[in-house]
């Protein structure tokens, strides 16, 4: 009963309330790293649903636990979570504590977070302590995988619908929470008057391919890029749409249509991993914001704003489908708010 009461405390303290202050800690906990490798862990119910889920949708996951950071990683590393996290922290890597509710702010300035986390920070507890030191400083949601009931998280005044069984149940909840706080603070479309942050719009400051070819659009640049043959890189960079077309992004269609020709062919390219096209096109958006100072300005002017290149065309990789998810990696938003933070600074 005497360690039930002590669950809950950072772990160094919760050993010393059990056992009594004169031991030698660090001898402690090779000594229990040794026996936990005889009793491998069970992972909580929904676990490897949830992180993966919040991996599709690139949503960053920390872990903030009362356990020594030693045990805690053992335990990721063990259950094969590990790659699926993006930060980590122990109660020997904080200096407050749950159900302190300092430890939110310092939590996130370990990890350089900044901005609003109630707009955009859901922490996740299964009791009354996590609850207390989220409150009014983040979205929270219950997880009923500990010993407080869902009753006694509605007495303390958390939302019944923000209460899961487990962590596959929440997350829809965790996704439409985001979404919610999120939906008036977000661009889901590059549409409208964010239309120019679309690479297709022609730009009134040409920019450079690698071969010093002045291209209308940043999708030329892109495209022509991406090859290995100079040719192939010229006749994309010089790809225009008929005379009779109308269309605003006519020209940028013209140079996707034919790179895509391209590839359909079997020409080589440079840029062919998603992680390479992700690069080049970073260094492309960077070259039309700099040389397109009104676009840039449009950029800046977003402030904190998420920004979604939200679509109905199946493209997961650059944007976000369908319209208003978070179903997409959204590198091209992930792109653009990347460059507003960094020219911001400059």
């Amino acid at each position: 009963m005497r360690e039930r009461l002590q669950w809950g405390l950072p772990f160094e303290q919760m050993v010393a309330s059990v056992i009594g202050k004169d031991y030698n800690f660090s001898n402690f906990l090779d000594l229990y790293l040794s026996r936990m490798a005889l009793s491998p862990p069970s992972p909580c119910l929904g676990i490897k649903e949830f992180l993966q889920a919040a991996n599709d949708n690139a949503i960053p996951v920390l872990v903030l636990s009362s356990s020594h950071s030693r045990l805690m990683n053992y335990d990721l590393k063990v259950l094969g979570l590990d790659s699926l996290l993006t930060w980590t922290l122990g109660s020997d890597q904080v200096t407050h504590h749950k159900p302190d509710p300092a430890v939110v702010p310092e939590v996130l300035g370990k990890i350089g977070f900044k901005g609003s986390a109630t707009d955009s920070v859901v922490f996740i507890g299964d009791s009354l302590s996590d609850y207390r030191a989220a409150k009014d400083q983040a979205l929270f949601c219950a997880v009923l995988s500990g010993t407080t009931t869902a009753s006694e998280f509605i007495a303390a005044g958390v939302s019944k619908s923000r209460i899961a069984s487990n962590l596959h149940e929440a997350i829809p909840i965790i996704f439409r929470s985001n979404m919610q706080k999120n939906k008036c603070m977000a661009i889901e479309q590059l549409l409208g008057e964010y239309l120019p942050l679309d690479n297709m719009y022609p730009l009134v400051n040409w920019i450079e391919t690698t071969d010093g070819i002045l291209v209308p659009t940043a999708e030329h640049a892109y495209m022509a890029d991406r090859f290995t043959d100079k040719a192939v890189r010229k006749q994309i960079a010089h790809a225009r749409k008929e005379p009779s077309d109308t269309d605003l992004f006519g020209d940028g269609t013209a140079s996707k249509t034919l790179a895509h020709h391209y590839i359909d062919h079997g020409a080589e390219l440079i840029a062919k991993t998603d992680e390479q096209r992700i690069a080049l096109m970073k260094e492309v958006v960077r070259k039309k914001m700099l040389a397109n100072p009104d676009i840039l300005e449009l950029l800046l002017s977003t402030g904190d704003k998420d920004i979604f290149e939200g679509n109905s065309r199946g493209d997961r990789l650059w944007g976000v489908d369908p319209i208003g998810s978070t179903n997409g990696r959204n590198e091209m938003g992930r792109i653009l708010m990347g460059l507003r933070q960094e020219l911001t600074r400059q």
